[in-house]
């Protein structure tokens, strides 16, 4: 209907609000770089296939995009013994604890970012979970 929000004109506004907390300064990722550890971040592991198709891309592009995240030691590929045909990736002990840092200074600043624009009132009703107290 029209009081709908077409798709197409959402998506970039989530998206840009996710990004909005990320602080870029403490990596070097791109974008998709980024998609691809939120993906795996979400599984266990995954395979290439299944990565290009999270982050819309061809296979060739998925595992270029990948190469920096296995050389900086956060994702490791691996053949499944079930199926020798299909690599998979998953995060290492290091991509895990960045993705709780980055979670943690994501909320942090999403937290910094609302206190700011909200009244006290509207602060104490929101509850947030693992980032600080509330009010």
């Amino acid at each position: 209907t029209e009081d709908e929000v077409p798709l197409f004109t959402a998506l970039p506004l989530f998206q840009r609000l996710a990004m909005s907390g990320v602080n870029s300064k403490h990596f070097s990722f791109t974008k998709t770089q980024f998609l691809i550890f939120t993906a795996l971040a979400l599984s266990d592991s995954l395979t290439m296939s299944e990565v290009a198709e999270y982050i819309s891309s061809s296979h060739e592009q998925a595992t270029r995009a990948l190469a920096p995240l296995v050389t900086a030691g956060y994702v490791e590929r691996y053949v499944s013994s079930e199926n020798r045909t299909k690599v998979h990736v998953r995060l290492t002990d290091s991509g895990r604890d960045f993705i709780r840092e980055t979670r943690r200074e994501y909320y942090a600043t999403l937290k910094k970012r609302l206190d700011s624009s909200l009244s006290e009132e509207d602060i104490s009703k929101i509850d947030w979970i693992g980032v600080g107290q509330t009010k």
